[in-house]
């Protein structure tokens, strides 16, 4: 079970991989506003992991017994936690363009 916990460590650290520290020379301010988009998602990717990471604990707290099912449905859920980054710096992306429905779809509809 502690290689579940690592997996979802790594991923949650991952996420910050997509908010930089500003180099440009211009305002502070507005490179900070630029990446608003970044911060938010960072924040709402780290709730969702952390919401199925308490879940998970509490699920296999009431299993007694783990078979060959249960095993590929929590690789099936790791699959979906590990694409978390990904997803969540693609709509940070595309938040404030065309795509932006398209992304949340991505975001959303993810294993």
């Amino acid at each position: 079970m502690a290689q579940r916990w690592r997996v979802r460590a790594v991923v949650i650290t991952l996420l910050v991989l997509d908010i930089h520290v500003p180099s440009e020379k211009t305002s502070l301010r507005e490179l900070l506003r630029e990446q608003g988009t970044n911060y938010l998602m960072f924040v709402v990717a780290f709730v969702m992991i952390g919401i199925k990471w308490l879940d998970h604990h509490r699920l296999f707290a009431l299993i007694r017994r783990v078979d060959t099912i249960v095993n590929v449905l929590n690789l099936l859920l790791l699959l979906g936690i590990c694409v978390v980054p990904f997803t969540t710096a693609l709509i940070a992306k595309c938040m404030m363009t065309p795509d932006a429905a398209f992304a949340s779809v991505v975001y959303t509809v993810r294993p």
